[in-house]
């Protein structure tokens, strides 16, 4: 979702950057995956978190989670420790030898999208605007945010406090397509004791997820007005199913370069443009 926000950023002229601790990036790197030459993703930078001066104790903490990682151990498990973690060392090394700072990184570009997970602080200190993700299919997500948000309003920090909104994903209904009941309908002949039970289950379904959406509307922070659906999952499908040469889908590929017309891409211009013209009243000190 971040790569795709940030190209469709991209598409309408302005400069942006991501920075990300995301493992797909990281893989992708060291795959020696690259975004298309001349694509709209190609003019976005892409930023490993790790490489990155944050914040005056952020070295201090990472040495400290390690010492405390160390301190739990039993004397003879510790050996393993370098194994075991061995990520974690290889996030201090590179934290330790940083030289580009991030706020000289946003002042460079319009937009910096901060896919960051677990790097409450961070986000805190360096964010304006914060996307909270919610599935809407998904009651455990939707207490997730809550918690999230108020895990970032317990962190005390001088920076102005950003404006917190909820992104709604996953916001189909009905359970089954059209085009998939008229193709079942073709080849399954259906008494009606079993026809009445595909209607109650959909109808079950559908109010599981109203009462879902009542937990949605409890949250303290208000939503955007896009909401995603799962255009992105057929988008994906249909490029997997047929590729164009060198086209693959990758961490660095984006509904606006391989799909510019499908309903993927039409939801992240939405959204790009909402984003654009926010203007959240900040409620919260």
């Amino acid at each position: 979702m971040t790569v795709n926000l940030a190209v469709a950023l991209a598409e309408l002229g302005f400069r942006v950057a991501v920075v990300t601790n995301d493992y797909n990036h990281r893989y992708a790197c060291e795959d020696g995956e690259q975004p298309a030459p001349g694509s709209w993703a190609s003019r976005v930078g892409f930023f490993d978190e790790r490489d990155l001066i944050t914040f005056p104790s952020a070295v201090k903490q990472r040495r400290k989670r390690i010492r405390d990682q160390l301190a739990a151990l039993p004397p003879n498990e510790q050996a393993k420790y370098q194994f075991v973690h061995a990520d974690e060392l290889e996030a201090l090394e590179r934290k330790q030898r940083a030289t580009e700072k991030l706020n000289e990184l946003i002042a460079r570009h319009d937009y910096v999208l901060l896919d960051v997970n677990a790097e409450l602080e961070l986000v805190r200190r360096f964010a304006n605007l914060v996307a909270v993700v919610v599935d809407t299919n998904c009651s455990m997500a939707v207490r997730s945010a809550g918690r999230f948000v108020s895990a970032l309003q317990n962190i005390k920090c001088r920076e102005t406090t950003p404006s917190y909104f909820g992104l709604l994903t996953n916001c189909d209904v009905g359970g089954v397509s059209s085009e998939l009941e008229e193709f079942v309908g073709d080849f399954v002949k259906l008494s009606d004791e079993q026809y009445q039970d595909i209607i109650d289950s959909k109808y079950s379904t559908c109010r599981r997820r109203e009462r879902v959406l009542e937990l949605v509307d409890s949250l303290e922070f208000p939503p955007l007005h896009t909401e995603l659906t799962g255009a992105y999952r057929i988008a994906i499908e249909m490029l997997e199913d047929a590729p164009p040469p060198g086209q693959e889908y990758g961490y660095f590929s984006a509904f606006v370069d391989f799909a510019p017309r499908s309903h993927a891409a039409r939801e992240m211009r939405r959204l790009a443009d909402e984003l654009i013209h926010w203007r959240l009243p900040n409620n919260w000190k």
